[in-house]
């Protein structure tokens, strides 16, 4: 993939600071954020067809992944204070 195109094509919503790394072939792209997810949020990454391979080519059609995070903890039950 054409590194610069992909990374400028992503967008997280809601937005979500995130640091890339390639595989040095530069098929994989890993994305780990830079700060906490929110609990019990509906996060979904879009990578446009602005996104090129590494012949300059666009991707056929955009593309949408889409997760949920868990609840925060909480406490339910706690023994009594003696």
């Amino acid at each position: 993939m054409n590194a610069p195109s992909v990374e400028a094509a992503l967008a997280i919503s809601p937005p979500l600071a995130w640091k890339s790394t390639w595989d040095a072939s530069r098929t994989t792209l890993t994305i780990s954020p830079t700060e906490p997810l929110r609990p019990a949020t509906d996060y979904q990454i879009t990578l446009s067809r602005d996104a090129l391979n590494q012949r300059f080519r666009a991707l056929p059609e955009p593309l949408e992944l889409r997760f949920r995070t868990a609840q925060a903890p909480a406490v339910v039950a706690a023994p009594p204070m003696s």
